[in-house]
């Protein structure tokens, strides 16, 4: 691929983070003016059922917007623009996005387009990072030093903030090149399928879209037990795998109520008790 030109960030778009919603006349004005935006999420998922939000990035083509998620909830106003088909969204990876959008904010992305499967389309070879995308279009080589950073934390530093910018950056400018390689090799409408398809996956409940992932591979009692860990992962907030392992759903479903052992092999596998005694009642009764 041919480098296009190399850009330094801050000489072409003005960078601005928005910690309440005092601060939203600029995007207002960028949305009343363009009708297309590109969207970045950064967040925490290690101990917790749903993912944590920390910032959502807004991208335009001469703004770049944060929103500081942990000061205030951006969800009313970002709701018409969001799900608003007249916007098209450009994104990289678009169902992780999604899924955290729609879990941390309750919003559906509709009209996207998704650049790394773009990329996968034009290259004809694997799924490619962001990093690696911007590289193949721009002289630019991205520091992702920061992508495990704590994105809990506050106030967020420099290096983050300049990680988050650079995450939208370059989106809109890869698209519109994307586009113009698409339309010659008649694969555009084809791109925009696939990429609403991978956004409506990230819409979906997220029970049901963890579940529909494993289904065909589990029999009846299995999907029985697997949404039930789901519900016990949900009431408490806590990763299902900190419930029942997934590797350990089919043993249990092997077990016998016959078996006087049952509830000691079962706190082996839970270690907890209480949850032995819910789940032999559930399904050993």
């Amino acid at each position: 691929m041919i480098k296009i030109f190399k850009r330094i960030l801050k000489k072409n778009k003005e960078t601005h983070l928005i910690s309440s919603k005092k601060d939203l006349l600029d995007v207002k004005n960028c949305l009343k003016n363009e009708n297309i935006f590109c969207i970045d999420t950064e967040f925490d998922w290690r101990t917790t059922y749903f993912p944590k939000l920390s910032i959502l990035q807004l991208g335009f083509s001469k703004n770049l917007f944060i929103f500081d998620c942990l000061s205030f909830n951006p969800s009313e106003f970002l709701k018409s623009y969001i799900e608003d088909n007249s916007y098209l969204k450009i994104l990289h990876s678009v169902r992780s996005d999604a899924t955290v959008i729609k879990n941390c904010l309750g919003l559906n992305l509709n009209n996207v387009f998704d650049i790394q499967i773009a990329e996968k389309e034009i290259s004809n070879g694997g799924i490619k990072n962001y990093a690696s995308i911007v590289g193949n279009y721009f002289a630019v080589n991205l520091d992702k030093t920061q992508t495990n950073s704590n994105w809990l934390k506050r106030p967020l530093t420099s290096e983050q903030l300049k990680y988050a910018y650079e995450d939208i950056d370059f989106l809109i400018e890869i698209y519109l090149a994307q586009k113009k390689i698409l339309l010659k090799q008649n694969i555009l409408n084809k791109v925009s399928h696939l990429s609403q398809e991978e956004a409506e996956l990230g819409n979906e409940n997220l029970k049901i879209n963890r579940l529909n992932k494993r289904k065909n591979k589990m029999k009846k009692i299995e999907k029985e037990v697997f949404l039930w860990r789901e519900n016990f992962a949900i009431q408490r907030n806590v990763p299902p795998n900190y419930i029942i392992k997934e590797n350990k759903i089919s043993y249990l479903c092997k077990l016998s109520s016959d078996d006087k052992n049952l509830k000691k092999k079962v706190i082996k596998i839970t270690g907890d008790s209480h949850l032995a005694d819910e789940f032999i009642e559930k399904f050993y009764p």
